[in-house]
């Protein structure tokens, strides 16, 4: 019987020569490694749908049944064995949602969507569906707000970034931060196309 589970997928290693019961666990880590080498799931959910083949979910953050006890992990179906089998996300792990059609990362706290590029004709106020989004500001019209919450309304981690491209020409973008001073990110120059923005920690943000 296997001896140690590692940490980054929780498979089993260490069985023992001519051990009974590897089929179980031999199953269940190719289950985990198929899950995650090309992650994509069909959507999150709190209760788990009839068992079958190929299926993989992540789970909600109030599992029931037979995802109770697993918020926040992905589950796979293990055809051979009709169970589902869960594996706990580290800080960073990165699945496709086929349901949102977008790519989510673990945070830590939540499977946040990843928005690829926002075409923005209109002003717009920074939230965690804007984590890793490169927000492209329209190319007419007047210059475009990009407003940042303050700490106490925004449930923003430490190391949130997103990216804004001026495609205007020559209107400014300006970046309002709400209650708090500019610091030093209070508008983007026409000569100047593309900022990374970053909060590095309690109401502070910078900009490169």
């Amino acid at each position: 019987m296997p001896q140690t589970s590692l940490d980054n997928l929780a498979l089993q290693y260490d069985y023992d020569a001519g051990a009974d019961g590897w089929k179980t666990g031999v199953d269940q880590n190719w289950v985990k490694t198929d899950a995650w080498t090309l992650p994509n799931v069909i959507d999150q959910r709190n209760v788990a749908p009839a068992g079958a083949f190929g299926l993989r979910h992540l789970v909600g953050s109030a599992g029931s049944g037979l995802f109770s006890g697993h918020n926040n992990e992905l589950a796979a179906w293990d055809d051979q064995n009709s169970v589902w089998i869960f594996v706990t996300p580290n800080i960073g792990a990165k699945v496709f949602d086929q349901a949102l059609g977008l790519d989510r990362r673990w945070d830590g706290t939540a499977w946040q969507p990843i928005s690829q590029a926002i075409a923005q004709a209109a002003n717009i106020t920074i939230s965690n569906a804007h984590l890793g989004a490169t927000i492209e500001l329209d190319t007419t019209g007047a210059a475009r707000d990009v407003t940042i919450p303050q700490e106490s309304s925004d449930a923003l981690h430490d190391g949130f970034f997103f990216y804004v491209v001026n495609n205007s020409g020559t209107n400014n973008v300006t970046f309002t931060l709400t209650g708090l001073t500019t610091r030093g990110i209070a508008a983007m120059a026409a000569d100047r196309q593309a900022l990374r923005i970053v909060k590095a920690g309690t109401d502070t943000w910078i900009s490169s």
